[in-house]
């Protein structure tokens, strides 16, 4: 009984093996052998498919991220032509401060010669009036 384990063993051992049949390699194994080869083959091809489906989804939320930074490109292009506008509206409305500053020193100006020329001229009738008035 013994040897009969032990050549059962032994036999086991020699499997897988390849022989040349009618000019043709074939691979000669145990049942098991090939239910294990083929369960790997299984295991394998739900890896892959695990692994296109991965791939398939890192695709999709790339080609999203992708849209979504274009629509932020998009945005911030906007905002920063919006801010360029801006910032010269700002310049523009400062050379305009400056030159209404500079209209109101000159209106100030004017306004103080208006002022003492008028009061000359007042002055001036009033003197000629009290002369007209003494002769």
């Amino acid at each position: 009984m013994m040897l009969m384990m032990l050549a059962s063993l032994l036999s086991y051992s020699q499997y897988p093996t390849t022989k040349v049949i009618n000019g043709e390699t074939v691979v000669i194994m145990t049942v098991q052998q090939g239910e294990n080869i083929n369960n790997k083959f299984v295991g394998l091809k739900k890896d892959i498919d695990s692994l296109n489906t991965t791939l398939t989804n890192t695709k999709r939320d790339l080609n999203f991220s992708d849209r979504q930074l274009k629509i932020l490109q998009n945005e911030l292009k906007y905002i920063n032509d919006t801010i360029r506008s801006k910032n010269e509206l700002i310049k523009y409305y400062e050379g305009q401060m400056v030159r209404l500053e500079k209209l109101e020193y000159t209106d100030k100006k004017v306004r103080k010669r208006v002022t003492f020329g008028i009061i000359g001229s007042v002055i001036i009738w009033i003197g000629m009036a009290i002369t007209i008035i003494k002769s």
